[in-house]
Parts: structure tokens; C-alpha cells; sequence
């Protein structure tokens, strides 16, 4: 059986289907929910519930508080800002250990979550959180899959060239190693990005969500988000949360 792969350029475009991609979905939001998450949860953190609006976090905030023995933190951000009353904004370097271990945190963000619920809405029963940040983890997982659908978050709907272009290095570096697939034009278009790049991840820095970030002081961010491989790890979500795919040993213990 031929294994296929498509690619979906923004959430947006999930926003009027129900049905039709894969049943394994892979989410890109490179800057910075992706990332974020996959810290999150290397560094310990028990639960991401990610939600759409500000409103629904802090309504679920309260609801959970009281009811479960975790810690639970709000985090997430608008236009690439901290959310006024959250505990934490949408910095991958802000979810250390000391700030996440062993917490539920409710995460809402403007592209990265709405990629997450819209896949889930369009048919997607087994979502991957994917980025730099764990793409051997990732590819290692595919290996398994007969064909899944990459979704980039893109921004503001808009294309994203971060995620577009981490999809495609993913997918390189998949059909390296892999049979072959049938892409259709997104995916085919991400994987020659990636030939052409010659994996350098780096090449984000010059994209316009990277330049804004960096304009705002955050190039750190984007250096962190753009590091290859630090976590071997594979956040999945299966409504209502995200959680890895299997645990992984902290530092120290």
C-alpha cells in the first residue's frame, strides 16, 4: 500500500472541514507554540490543554482548580505578546523545569492552538507536535504511520515560511531513510524548499514572523526554536490534552 503525505499551509484552512485529512495529523507552529510545547513537556510538565480564546483558559482554569492535585499554570499569547493575568507568554526558554515540572498547563495562543483543535475537528484522531526541537523523535515516529497530513499553523492565516519550511526538512530527511510516498503538491513544494535549503534551519531567521520576533528582543527565542534535535520527544494530542507519547527520564533522576 503506496504511504501518502499532505500538507495544509494554515489552520485557517481546517476552519470549514470536518473530514478529510489524515487520521494522523502532523502540527507545525515553529514560532513559537510548537516549540513551546515540546519544552513544556520535555522539561517535565504533566498536561498542555490547549484552548482557542483567553476567555476559555481562564474559565478552565477555574474549573480544574481544586479538582486535580497538579499545579496548573495559564500560558500562551496574542500577536506575540504575554496575555495580561497568565503566568507564563509563549517563550519556549520560559517553560523550564523549576517553572513546569509535574503542572497541567492551559495553553492559548493565535496560531499554534487553533492548528491543534481545527485538525482535530477536520478527522485528525492522533495529532503530533512537531518542530526542529524533536524532528529525529518525529521522523522515528512516521516510520510507523501509512500516511498522515502536515498542518502548518501558518500566521494571522496567512503562509508561515518557518513551518513550511521545518516540514519539509522533516520530510527530507524522512524520505532519506523511507520508501517511497505520494506527496501531494504542498508536501512536494516543502520537501524541494528543503533540498534547496540544505538543512539549515538558521534560514528562519530571515522569514517575517523571525524578524519580528527578533524586533521585539527575542532572538533567543528564535535561536532556541531553530536547534535541531535537543528533545527526543513526541507530544501527542488526544483531546482533551497533550501529553508524550512515553515518558521521558528527567535530568537528575
Amino acid at each position: 500500500m503506496e504511504k501518502s503525505i499532505s500538507l495544509i499551509l494554515t489552520a485557517h484552512q481546517l476552519e470549514n472541514m470536518r473530514s478529510g485529512i489524515s487520521s494522523t495529523a502532523v502540527v507545525y507552529d515553529v514560532l513559537r507554540a510548537s516549540s513551546t510545547i515540546i519544552t513544556a513537556l520535555a522539561n517535565g510538565a504533566h498536561e498542555i490543554r490547549p484552548v482557542l480564546e483567553p476567555e476559555e483558559a481562564r474559565q478552565l482554569y477555574k474549573d480544574l482548580s481544586g479538582k486535580t492535585d497538579k499545579s496548573i499554570l495559564l500560558g500562551g499569547e496574542r500577536k506575540g505578546e504575554a496575555i495580561p493575568g497568565f503566568h507564563l507568554g509563549n517563550s519556549p526558554l520560559e517553560y523550564t523545569r523549576e517553572q513546569v515540572c509535574n503542572k497541567t498547563i492551559i495553553m492559548t495562543t493565535t496560531n499554534g492552538t487553533r492548528a491543534l483543535i481545527n485538525s482535530h475537528k477536520a478527522g485528525a484522531k492522533k495529532i503530533l507536535i512537531a518542530g526542529f526541537l524533536n524532528q529525529g523523535a518525529l521522523v522515528e515516529s512516521l516510520r510507523q504511520e501509512p500516511s498522515f497530513t502536515i498542518v502548518c499553523a501558518g500566521i494571522q492565516g496567512q503562509f508561515a515560511y518557518e513551518d513550511f519550511l521545518s516540514a519539509g526538512l522533516m520530510l527530507h530527511r524522512l524520505l532519506d531513510e523511507e520508501g517511497k510516498y505520494h506527496l501531494d503538491d504542498g508536501a512536494l513544494a516543502a520537501l524541494g524548499l528543503a533540498k534547496g535549503i540544505k538543512n539549515d534551519p538558521t534560514a528562519i531567521f530571515q522569514c517575517f514572523h523571525g524578524r519580528r520576533l527578533i524586533a521585539k528582543n527575542r532572538k533567543a527565542d528564535v535561536e532556541f526554536c531553530a536547534t535541531v534535535d535537543p528533545f527526543p520527544v513526541l507530544p501527542v494530542f488526544q483531546k482533551p490534552g497533550i501529553h508524550l507519547s512515553s515518558p521521558v527520564p528527567l535530568p537528575g533522576n
